[in-house]
């Protein structure tokens, strides 16, 4: 098993899967990849893909599921890096998970540890105004 690299995020009050991407999206992440958005909708973690012409019915999809309780999820990147990471929302609506893809930012002169400072620069700025309230970074090699 390689490498797992995570930030998991806490908020204070309960949020929905759909607000939150909106919030990224708004940062400059983006759901769209290679013109395709990679979401999974159940609990199963049965990801699948959609061409970006279907993103309103992924959205809509995924806020459904995760208002029902499920643990939802999508991919999403910055755009002009690469840089990016599968979204897990987890059915209590305050936890989410940021599973850091296979191209990482890395710590300046490092060949292996992600730079977790780059991501939360980016992330802490647009989820602590609406009620972020913990940030845990994980970087394990088992």
């Amino acid at each position: 098993m390689g490498r797992s690299v995570d930030i998991d995020v806490a908020f204070a009050s309960p949020v929905n899967a759909a607000e939150v991407i909106s919030w990224l999206r708004d940062a400059g992440l983006s759901p769209v990849i290679d013109d395709e958005v990679s979401f999974h909708l159940t609990d199963d973690f049965d990801w699948t893909s959609q061409p970006v012409a279907n993103l309103a019915e992924v959205a809509k999809s995924i806020a459904t599921h995760s208002a029902e309780g499920d643990t939802v999820g999508i991919a999403m990147v910055w755009p002009d890096n690469g840089f990016g990471a599968s979204l897990l929302f987890a059915g209590d609506h305050r936890n989410v998970s940021f599973i850091l893809s296979a191209e990482k930012k890395l710590v300046e002169g490092s060949r292996t540890f992600v730079d977790f400072g780059w991501y939360l620069s980016r992330l802490v700025p647009v989820l602590e105004p609406r009620g972020l309230e913990s940030v845990v970074c994980h970087d394990t090699h088992p």
